[in-house]
């Protein structure tokens, strides 16, 4: 964080649509991290098979038609939304590929965030890590159960999260009003294809790593 802190925020700052594209295409890619841990949470119904799908579908859309509402970006957050911010994205730690930068992004918090840790702005981060505390203490606790109790469900939910909030990643919109790729396109397709082959090679990677475990402990 102290060394990357400055060159990301100018980078996010700067290169706006290349920043997003690459977030997207590393988003879209940690999706096979939710779809592979359902698949092997466990046999279903065939009534699971229809309700599954249509449960990731209907999170998608929902998230898709909040995110829709123009774009939120706090220039100098209420120090609540701090503390609120700290706790929501924490409890991405809970949510297997959903991370707390994207929750941030989502939320208008990541450049402000970002900010606040390149100018060392110690109140703003006392505050933040207070409400990641509180988000430890609380929602992640019952995250962490319901993973336990309702594993495929919670995967299949925190699948359509990320789908539907690829919107709010889109490299081109305005006011939240989604646009067709400028005539430069070239630059942020290869950001998005670069982003989530990072994310596939560290997927398949660890994947490869986890199964020969296995095998020589058996």
């Amino acid at each position: 964080l102290v060394v990357l802190s400055r060159p990301l925020h100018a980078f996010v700052e700067n290169y706006e649509v290349i920043a997003s594209a690459l977030f997207f295409g590393m988003v879209s890619a940690s999706l096979v991290v939710p779809i592979s841990m359902a698949r092997a949470a466990g046999p279903t119904t065939p009534a699971g098979r229809f309700t599954g799908p249509f449960l990731v579908l209907l999170t998608a859309a929902a998230a898709f038609m909040l995110l829709g509402i123009p774009a939120l970006q706090i220039e100098e957050p209420s120090w609540w939304i701090l503390i609120l911010s700290g706790a929501i994205a924490v409890c991405a730690l809970a949510l297997p590929g959903l991370s707390g930068s994207f929750l941030l992004l989502t939320f208008g918090m990541y450049e402000p965030t970002l900010a606040a840790v390149s100018n060392r702005d110690l109140g703003y981060l006392a505050l933040f890590a207070t409400g990641a505390v509180l988000g430890l203490a609380s929602f992640v606790r019952l995250l962490g159960y319901l993973l336990r109790v309702r594993r495929r469900a919670v995967l299949l939910v925190a699948t359509g999260l990320i789908l539907g909030s690829l919107r709010a990643l889109w490299p081109w919109q305005e006011n939240s009003a989604l646009l067709a790729p400028g005539d430069a396109w070239m630059g942020p397709l290869a950001a998005c294809l670069a982003g989530a082959g990072v994310v596939l090679i560290l997927w398949f990677g660890q994947t490869r790593a986890a199964a020969a475990a296995y095998k020589s402990s058996s």
